[in-house]
């Protein structure tokens, strides 16, 4: 069960976590709050529902009302709302008294006063929960899959497999862009080759027209979060995603990365309906002046991140590769 006492030990404690003291470290920095806490049903709990927030208030009644009607196991729920200017808060409460199911073990909700950006609150989520697996979401992407958590929790069940998304795999050249080494020539078709499933705007053409009945996931060199499933275990021996170095985006890529030269495992993609419009999505909200002083603040830091390490000596090392989903 989650306690919320440890929580509020966590959010207190900041300055001497690992994998969170990057974020207290800045002037600008402001603990995060616990602001409610409930337990809705006495479940075993099989993962915790992560879900970073930034003024989603027209948006998350539908996120949740799509979450427990696809969603077939006991789970908690860890909310973080990063320094929302609208009402998202009191929007997420309605929609859990509007939807929450009986799968629904505690419910909490984390506040920053300063802006944390997605990455950090991420990992305020994951150094907070309390079950061995953990499935971050985002509040712009609606589960349209029945038992979609079972189907992502799944793919964690073979070894070789790193992490697990419902959205998409590719090589790491997408995030690299186009090399300068002699073998760039036919690499936009190369990069094509080495994606699956919703890649950028394929997510709002083709998210609702997905095959999600098959027993097949696919390996890639890496995949994109929302949503993403982890072992919280992994997660501890990684530290946690860089925010010392990313605060939002990129920062999967450099987990998968690190995930792979340590553990030579992969990250997988599974397919998964989802609903969802770019638009929606927090990067693209307008920012206050808060917001917008210390995203160019962050955007200023230098990169010493393994991803930005790893570029010079990357060549492609996976293409998508089916395996089979297990049972149960």
């Amino acid at each position: 069960m989650l306690n919320p006492n440890t929580v509020k030990d966590i959010l207190a404690g900041m300055t001497n976590h690992s994998a969170l003291a990057p974020i207290a470290r800045h002037p600008w920095f402001v603990a995060p709050v616990l602001t409610r806490h409930e337990q809705f049903n006495a479940v075993g709990p099989r993962y915790t529902m992560v879900v970073p927030v930034f003024n989603q208030e027209a948006l998350i009644g539908r996120f949740l009302e799509a979450h427990f009607t696809m969603a077939a196991l006991p789970h908690d729920i860890i909310a973080i709302f990063d320094c929302c200017s609208d009402e998202s808060l009191a929007a997420f409460w309605k929609g859990i008294a509007d939807y929450a199911s009986p799968l629904a073990g505690c419910v909490t909700s984390i506040v920053t006063h300063v802006p944390f950006f997605e990455t950090a609150c991420d990992n305020l989520g994951f150094v907070a929960a309390a079950t061995d697996f953990i499935i971050e979401f985002q509040a712009d992407m609606l589960m349209g899959t029945p038992a979609f958590d079972a189907r992502l929790l799944s793919g964690l069940s073979d070894d070789r497999v790193f992490c697990v998304s419902g959205r998409c795999g590719h090589s790491l050249q997408t995030v690299y862009g186009q090399p300068k080494w002699p073998r760039s020539i036919g690499y936009r078709r190369a990069e094509r080759e080495a994606r699956i499933g919703l890649c950028g705007s394929l997510i709002e053409k083709q998210g609702s027209h997905v095959e999600d009945t098959g027993k097949t996931g696919y390996f890639s060199e890496t995949v994109n979060r929302g949503p993403v499933a982890f072992r919280r275990q992994d997660l501890v021996t990684l530290n946690y995603l860089d925010h010392a170095n990313f605060f939002l985006g990129d920062d999967d890529h450099d987990i998968n990365l690190r995930a792979y030269l340590l553990t030579g495992r992969l990250p997988a993609y599974v397919p998964i309906k989802i609903g969802s419009d770019l638009a929606w999505g927090s990067t693209r909200k307008p920012r206050d002046p808060l917001n917008a002083d210390i995203y160019k603040k962050l955007k200023a830091r230098p990169d010493t991140s393994a991803l930005f390490r790893f570029k010079d000596f990357y060549k492609p090392y996976c293409s998508p590769a089916p395996f089979t989903l297990p049972e149960g």
